[in-house]
């Protein structure tokens, strides 16, 4: 195994005699696939480099995990097309031996299913129609990270959790008279605080806040200022659960949002469950979240669909950490520019209108599919 500071190859042997550190720089090996773990020093720095698209985005420790997830415990369909194959050639050879014609088809189907393991759209089809599992849970993944970073320095491009700042910014009047044109709202601070550090509201000149007052030293002069556009455009960005399909409604009838916004527009960008429900996602399923959809306001759920309402009845749920870093910016992109002009674009559908959202002459749209 190879260091990963200075790349010189280390037998197990010479890992053991050295105290689990390199002979030759003597830096310490964090993981080791023949004692105790199962991948190396790096593996896992490659794992960083990736969802960091080469340390250029910022991301969660909670995106980590559920990347780490996806990379390492992914099915390896050609590794099942190797073993088809083995077992193909097998009863072949017994078929040739005794001349039996059913072990010759036992071959033949055995060889083209192995083929078909092989080519890139059977595998990207088969990855469709399975759910994406957890083997490594969050604390396990943390524990991880600490020992890397304990070896090998800090992570840069890791975010912290979200600094609770109780004391309000101040900003100076020519800030504060501008306003906005759009707002991406998110149900989680996590993503919000996500957001923020790479910058997408300085590139889609959009202010960035969560539901629950993020970032805090801001929140309500942001707030007012957003306020101050009666054509403001706002973007619903949430989990795919009983919570988060009802932000939408949320932002719309809050006292504290736009219940008394006439004109303004918002877009559900999702998590739908109709968005994930039949893609390879890593769906959760937990009783809280059964009780909480019992609870659904009536009006929220006569956006959803029956197959929508009996998925979160379940208590089934996808979050928006699930996805890596760069797919999510890219999602919330695609969403902003689709909406810029809904009438030509089919993956906006209208889900509200005055009657349902409290009188207004607001439209609500839902971005219908993604990826």
């Amino acid at each position: 195994m190879k260091c990963i500071k200075c790349q010189t190859d280390n037998k197990l042997k010479e890992r053991k005699e050295n105290n689990g550190k390199c002979k030759s720089c003597k830096h310490p090996f964090t993981f080791d696939p023949k004692i105790s773990d199962s991948f190396t020093d790096q593996y896992f720095a490659n794992a960083l480099s990736t969802i960091s698209v080469n340390d250029s985005l910022y991301f969660t420790p909670r995106q980590f995990y559920y990347f780490f997830n996806s990379r390492k415990y992914a099915t390896k369909w050609k590794g099942l097309g190797c073993i088809t194959m083995v077992l193909g050639v097998a009863m072949l050879i017994a078929g040739i031996a005794t001349s039996s014609f059913f072990l010759l088809f036992v071959f033949l189907l055995l060889f083209g299913t192995s083929i078909a393991l092989w080519l890139p759209p059977v595998q990207k089809w088969l990855r469709g129609k399975m759910d994406k599992k957890v083997k490594a849970d969050i604390h396990q993944v943390n524990q991880w990270l600490e020992r890397w970073m304990a070896n090998n320095g800090k992570q840069p491009k890791l975010l912290p959790p979200p600094a609770q700042q109780t004391m309000p910014a101040k900003l100076s009047q020519e800030v504060t008279a501008y306003s906005f044109d759009r707002a991406v709202i998110c149900e989680n601070k996590n993503i919000a605080h996500f957001l923020i550090a790479n910058n997408f509201h300085f590139e889609n000149n959009c202010a960035v806040l969560s539901v629950d007052g993020y970032p805090q030293s801001i929140f309500s002069t942001v707030l007012e200022m957003l306020h101050r556009n009666p054509e403001l455009k706002v973007y619903a960005l949430h989990d795919a659960s009983p919570l988060g399909v009802q932000l939408v409604h949320h932002l719309r009838t809050g006292q504290r949002w736009f219940a008394e916004s006439h004109g303004v527009t918002i877009y559900d960008l999702g998590l739908l469950p109709r968005q994930v429900m039949q893609r390879p996602m890593f769906i959760g399923q937990d009783s809280t979240f059964a009780n909480q959809a019992r609870a659904i306001p009536v009006e929220v759920c006569n956006s959803l669909t029956p197959e929508e309402l009996k998925w979160l009845g379940e208590g089934k749920y996808v979050e928006l950490e699930s996805l890596a870093p760069m797919m999510l910016l890219k999602l919330l992109r695609d969403g902003i520019a689709k909406s810029r002009n809904p009438q030509e674009d089919d993956a906006l559908v209208m889900v509200g209108d005055g009657g349902y959202y409290g009188g207004s002459d607001v439209a609500v749209y839902s971005v219908d599919s993604f990826g």
